[in-house]
């Protein structure tokens, strides 16, 4: 391996490396964004019952991710 070789690989291990580490990054941002949202909601609810209104999630009210965007085959 040459010079010239060498470092270009390191170059591209070192992308490739922060690429891996920022996708990880942002992967637990989601999670924790994802738990947030989840206590959000179940403080929501607990907020409804007090006040005596259930809340409901009726099938086809509001678009899920990943669900209902794209035509099925």
């Amino acid at each position: 391996m040459s010079i010239h070789d060498a470092d270009e690989a390191d170059r591209k291990a070192r992308t490739l490396d922060r690429l891996a580490r920022h996708h990880k990054r942002q992967a637990r941002n989601h999670r924790e964004a994802a738990r947030k949202a989840r206590e959000d909601l179940e403080a929501l609810k607990r907020d409804c019952a007090r006040l005596g209104i259930e809340l409901k999630f009726q099938p086809g009210e509001g678009v899920i991710h990943g669900q209902g965007t794209h035509s099925r085959p």
